[in-house]
Parts: structure tokens; sequence; C-alpha cells
């Protein structure tokens, strides 16, 4: 298997922050007696994406004639509409809401990157758009031809809070029968900051294939399958059976970015799943990569051949159970 990497010179290295903010958790999934435990799980995935992210993004400051909402599905009521309004957004910074609900059926988790509404200058409302990013050809611009770039304020993720047995420790080996909370606070992350839900990610959709060219070099020189959980309409996911390597020790794995994950065992991030990143047009530096804890494959892989298996998906998160 090929390995891409994207190695920039003349930026700071981790250059993006993403700021996870707890204020619409309005169940409290947060400030539990595990609250302490979720929130250093999804912060150390959120640590590993600001480790290889070295973009550089304008700040979104409001004011006067200048206004905007920050749209989005709420994290603690799942209702469409503003999440915030004319929120100061700094420079080179993503904010993430984060939250818990009760999710319909067997929901596991859910993600995605925010819109928004706005008025103002033509500077203002542009950088709305693109945040400075020339590879987003909306706002006064003519779009024309595909998007390559993509800047958003931030967006929303939410964790299923009522029937499902979470292992919350990220450094710990995650037990048997439990789904492990790192792993879906990484995939969702993913997706909220534009993989599988960005235009520059659509326009490189062809035939059920993601045809980004670090993704297919990371791919041995093939485009990358996808999958569809609507019959073919969108793909947001590496289809099932992908394989890539683990950014920390390049060891085998299926990809954080397919569309499950099986119980008692952990997944990082890799190689394909970043190469996705940088395709829709992050910046990257895959050498910077910290270390979340612990970075070794949990044994519990092992209990696939063993008594119950359950695998869960991932926004959209369908999980079942094979007994």
């Amino acid at each position: 298997m090929a390995l891409a990497a994207v190695c920039l010179s003349g930026k700071a290295l981790g250059a993006i922050t993403i700021s996870i903010d707890y204020s619409l958790d309005s169940n409290g999934f947060f400030s539990d007696g595990d609250g302490a435990a979720k929130k250093a799980a999804l912060e150390a995935a959120r640590d590993v994406l600001e480790g290889i992210m070295s973009d550089s993004i304008a700040a979104i400051t409001p004011g006067g004639a200048n206004t905007w909402n920050a749209t989005g599905y709420h994290p603690g009521t799942g209702a469409s509409g503003t999440l915030a309004t004319d929120l100061s957004v700094a420079a080179d910074t993503l904010i993430i809401y984060a939250g818990g609900r009760a999710l319909s059926g067997s929901n596991l988790a859910q993600g995605g990157a925010g819109g928004w509404s706005g008025s103002g200058t033509v500077g203002f409302v542009d950088n709305l758009y693109n945040r400075g990013e020339s590879g987003i050809t909306n706002g006064s611009a003519v779009e024309l031809g595909t998007q390559t770039d993509f800047a958003p304020w931030g967006g929303t993720i939410t964790f299923d809070n009522d029937d499902v047995a979470w292992h919350y420790d990220h450094t710990t080996s995650v037990d048997a029968g439990k789904l492990d909370f790192y792993s879906a606070a990484l995939h969702e992350l993913v997706h909220a900051i534009g993989f599988g839900t960005s235009n520059s990610w659509d326009d490189l959709v062809s035939s059920g294939t993601f045809t980004g060219s670090q993704s297919n070099t990371s791919n041995g020189g093939s485009n990358v399958s996808l999958y569809s959980a609507d019959g073919g309409t969108t793909y947001g996911h590496w289809a099932l059976g992908t394989t890539s390597v683990r950014l920390s020790d390049e060891a085998s794995q299926e990809p954080a970015m397919d569309p499950d994950v099986t119980a008692g065992t952990r997944k990082y991030l890799t190689n394909l799943d970043a190469m996705g990143l940088a395709d829709i047009g992050w910046q990257l530096n895959i050498t910077a990569v910290p270390e979340p804890g612990t970075w070794a494959l949990m044994s519990g892989i092992a209990l696939l051949g063993f008594g119950a298996v359950r695998r869960c998906r991932l926004n959209p998160p369908v999980c079942k159970s094979s007994q």
C-alpha cells in the first residue's frame, strides 16, 4: 500500500485550533459522572486533528451592519436552525458544538459542518463563504468549476445518550462488548470539518468512488470506493472493507472514516483519512501527529471471532448487533 504524505513549508505546524464548545449540551451529556472522561476522549481526538492541520483561515468578525447567524443541528435537541448570532470566530479557529441526546432508532452519533445566514458588506459576506480561501468561489465571485477548498465556521457533533454501551476512557483498552467513544468522536469531528459534508468533497465523487489525488496515492494508485447509506444519492464514507495504515505507527487498520466501528476495538486516524482531508482543501503536515494517550491496537479485535459481534454505523449511524 502506498503511503501519501503532505508536508508544507512556511507555516507553523498545528495552525488550526478546534474549539469544542459545550454550551449547547442542554441534556448534560458532558457534565454527568462520566463527563470528564467523555471530554478527555473528545479533546484527545481533537488534538490529533489539530496536530496535522497547518492551514490558515480568516477570522469572522461581526459588527455594525455586518451580522450573521451560525446555523446547524442543535446537539442537544436535534432541531435545525440558528445556533448562535454574531458569533466571533478567531483566525485559524473552528468551533464545534458538542452534546448528547437520545438519537432515533439505533443511531450512535452524528456530526457535520455548520451553515450560516448573514448580511453586510461584500467583503464580510464573502468571508463567511470562504474565510479567505481562494478555492471556494462563492459569494460575490461567480461559482465556476469545482470547489477545491473548505473553510466553515465549524459544526456540530452529537452522541447517543440513552442506549449505547460506551467505553469512555481513551487511555485504556476498550472493554469487550462496549463501543469506543474516542473512535466515534474522531469520526464525527472529521465529518464536522468537511469529510463527506463539503462541496469540495462532493466535487471529487464520481460513480461511487473518491477521485482525490492524495487519496488515490494512499490507496495504491486507485480511486477509493465509497459507501452510500441511501442507495447512491450521497457518499460520505470510505467503503466497508477498505484498509489503510495508522498515522501513528503505519500498522494496518480499517480507516476511521469507513461507516462502522466494532465493539471492543478502537480506531485511530489513518493515512487515507488524512489524505481525504487534504483532497478537500485542508493543508496538512502529517509528521506532526500527537499521541492521544495510547496508540496500541486493542486486543479486543479478537472478539470478532467469538460470541457477539457488534458493528456500529456512524453518520448516518445505524448500529446493529448480531448474536
